[in-house]
């Protein structure tokens, strides 16, 4: 245990500048990435729900027994794991350049491509209106979300 850890945060400043600000600058990349994923993440549930409704208006129709609906909330954490997968929540990518954005709409390209992939090989017949909509319209909300944060970012 060394002096900086036994001592309040207070105290940590005076003694040792570098480290403060290396705290503060992991506190803002947490902070800024956890913005970024809660945004992601509700980009995405939308859009998944915005194509279900507007695909199959009220009624619920299935797929090899399992409801779109469920395929809608199944779809999200693959989405979310596809766009880390990509590394689009890397800081150093995050905020500058244009990697930010090529990742992010990587990540959803590759993730259609798996879909249609997946689809081919075990027979699959997913609604094409339902996948047309949620993934182009998840992928333009997507770089439209993270230019607004890269706004707020550097306004």
């Amino acid at each position: 245990m060394t002096v900086a850890d036994s001592r309040s945060d207070a105290v940590v400043p005076a003694l040792f500048p570098d480290r403060a600000r290396r705290l503060s600058v992991d506190a803002w990349q947490a902070r800024y990435r956890r913005i970024l994923v809660l945004s992601d993440l509700s980009i995405v549930l939308v859009s998944t729900l915005v194509a279900l409704h507007v695909r199959f208006g009220d009624t619920d129709h299935q797929i090899k027994g399992i409801s779109y609906t469920t395929l809608s909330l199944i779809l999200v954490p693959v989405w979310m794991l596809a766009l880390v997968g990509a590394r689009a929540y890397e800081m150093r990518f995050v905020g500058t350049g244009a990697d930010e954005f090529k990742r992010v709409s990587t990540a959803s390209l590759r993730l259609m491509g798996c879909i249609a992939v997946v689809a081919y090989i075990f027979k699959i017949e997913f609604a094409r209106g339902y996948v047309s909509i949620a993934l182009p319209l998840g992928t333009v909300l997507l770089l439209i979300g993270r230019y607004g944060q890269r706004r707020w970012l550097h306004a």
